[in-house]
């Protein structure tokens, strides 16, 4: 600890987050205890002691700590701070508690889009949709580029839903994003997803050209297509051309063996002519 004081702040900042990462809190507030006065002005120093407080059953510290680290953040107007600080708070104390740090700040739209996204993974739709139903209908005021980052963030957060209406609000932000930023093919694999996903019976067929698009895109750009192969070969399955699915999803999968590409690989060999359970089954116990 008397060497803090010697340590650059970025790798005092990169040594609090391998001990955050690896749940070391207890070597925190000794080391920060010891920063240099440039290192105790920053959010992420507030934000880890707060976590390192918390650890140690000190709740009064640990919630002034991460108030501290919230205010530090919203001087700078560093958004990703302020959601980085909220993410580890419903991380590390419950996520009522982000939603806590996060109330006094909900002026700004980002802030209100990860209260929405912490409604949502408190299971609270009824709270997330009166956050996000008010700011599609307000969303025309925004600058296009806001407008852009708020649709793609709207439509995500309604497709993480359940309730009825949903999908067709999802559905509706990625049409409106995608009016405007027709090029934009992430939107389109997730508009894809969607369609294949949310909807019963599926519109998989919907969901074709917005794949076909994206992967044109990707292509034109040198980027990685291993996820978006993985959505052309699920809605390939889910439209009834299961052989060039399942040729498709092998391409996914050994490009990037992730777990979505392995079960949607399963499925489509449960869904052959003459179904493969054997070689299903190994696919999905990856």
């Amino acid at each position: 600890p008397t060497q803090t004081k010697n340590l650059l702040p970025a790798v005092l900042r990169t040594h609090l987050e391998i001990l955050v990462m690896g749940n070391q809190l207890g070597s925190i507030l000794s080391l920060t205890d010891n920063a240099p006065d440039v290192v105790k002005n920053t959010w992420w120093d507030a934000m880890d002691r707060g976590l390192a407080f918390n650890d140690a059953k000190d709740g009064d510290n640990a919630s002034a700590e991460l108030t501290r680290a919230i205010n530090l953040a919203e001087k700078t107007n560093d958004v990703n701070a302020i959601n980085t600080i909220a993410i580890e708070a419903a991380n590390h104390l419950s996520v009522d508690n982000a939603i806590q740090l996060l109330q006094p700040h909900a002026d700004n739209v980002a802030t209100k889009l990860m209260i929405a996204a912490m409604d949502n993974r408190k299971h609270d739709e009824a709270a997330a949709a009166a956050i996000l139903d008010p700011m599609m209908a307000s969303i025309d005021a925004l600058p296009k580029d806001d407008q852009i980052r708020v649709l793609m963030d709207v439509a995500n957060l309604y497709q993480g839903m359940t309730s009825p209406d949903a999908a067709n609000k999802s559905l509706s932000a990625y049409r409106k994003l995608l009016a405007i930023d027709s090029g934009n093919w992430s939107a389109m694999n997730n508009f894809a997803c969607l369609l294949a996903d949310n909807f019963h019976p599926t519109r998989a067929a919907e969901g074709m050209p917005y794949i076909e698009t994206a992967l044109s895109k990707v292509k034109e750009l040198g980027l990685d297509n291993s996820s978006l192969l993985d959505t052309k070969g699920w809605l390939q399955v889910l439209t009834g051309s299961v052989d060039d699915g399942v040729n498709t999803l092998s391409q996914a999968v050994q490009a990037n063996p992730s777990p979505d590409a392995y079960f949607h690989l399963a499925e489509g060999y449960l869904r052959l002519a003459k179904p493969d359970p054997d070689t299903a089954g190994r696919m999905a116990s990856h």
